[in-house]
């Protein structure tokens, strides 16, 4: 199932090694009673996923040109902004993902209040800037596909 509020939304990369971070922030307390807010708490099953979708092919600078995608949490969270953020999911580096691949990753239980997506770009010349869409997705949902490592 993939819902609106669930949907961290476009992450522009632009420059190579600088972490860039959703401009949503995912309140899990405010998902009272969903399975969210049980993955939450640690009493849910182990089908929770971040998924993150290349929205056109990375430019070809370098054929290197990829991204490292993570999720970050917290529990405290100021002007749409987590507050002492840490990574808590670092995916493998993904090398020249064409528009429409999707790479996913289980989100670990009893995360902090607050979560957000966001990716290193990856580069070994200069980074030619791409998307990347960020959601979360219930397991039986997800595409097939994982990481090209």
């Amino acid at each position: 199932m993939r819902d609106a509020l669930y949907i961290f939304g476009d992450i522009t990369l632009v420059t190579a090694d600088t972490d860039v971070k959703s401009a949503d922030v995912l309140d899990m307390e405010t998902l009272t009673g969903s399975r969210f807010s049980r993955h939450a708490a640690g009493v849910s099953g182990p089908d929770l996923y971040i998924v993150f979708k290349a929205a056109d092919d990375f430019s070809a600078s370098s054929p290197e040109d990829g991204m490292i995608p993570f999720l970050e949490e917290g529990s405290a969270e100021s002007g749409g902004d987590i507050t002492s953020p840490k990574k808590i999911l670092i995916g493998p580096q993904i090398t020249a993902p064409e528009k429409g691949n999707v790479f996913a990753m289980p989100i670990p239980a009893n995360v902090d209040r607050y979560i957000r997506a966001g990716c290193t770009p990856k580069s070994d010349a200069t980074f030619d800037g791409a998307v990347v869409e960020a959601w979360i997705e219930f397991g039986p949902n997800v595409p097939e596909q994982g990481p090209d490592a």
